[in-house]
């Protein structure tokens, strides 16, 4: 880390939904700043394929391959896990605690992120059927 975790700067991949509140995931002009990017970096990190980065062939866990997929709480277990791993390689990231549910084939993940700063942010991410994502952050 050479940054301080307030110096961190990106584009956001996640813009705020549009009138008709429909959310889709895409780089944007907007400028994100200190623990927004880091909660960004970790939802970045569930839904891109591992190997699907040049740079970080060994980073992704791709939450939308999860999409119509027959989940028993076994399966359920083996994927909060995964997250959780997947996250803590993620930079300024001390914890993290992850629950996964799946319920009227609709996937919640929910988390509680501890950073750098000792601070605790909630995020929120719902894979619905058909590949849609609904990603929440509170930074």
């Amino acid at each position: 880390m050479s940054l301080a975790l307030a110096d961190l700067v990106d584009a956001s991949t996640f813009p705020s939904p549009g009138a008709d509140g429909e959310l889709g995931p895409g780089l944007t002009t907007t400028q994100i700043r200190g623990s927004r990017v880091v909660l960004e970096w970790i939802v970045r990190s569930w839904l891109t394929p591992r190997g699907a980065l040049a740079w970080a062939r060994s980073k992704g866990f791709d939450l939308r391959q999860l999409d119509n997929a027959s989940l028993d709480e076994t399966d359920l277990e083996r994927v909060r896990v995964a997250l959780e791993e997947e996250a803590r390689r993620v930079e300024y990231v001390n914890a993290i605690s992850v629950a996964v549910e799946l319920a009227d084939r609709t996937l919640t993940i929910e988390a509680e992120v501890e950073l750098v700063d000792g601070l605790t942010y909630p995020l929120a991410v719902t894979l619905a059927e058909g590949g849609a994502v609904l990603v929440e952050l509170t930074a």
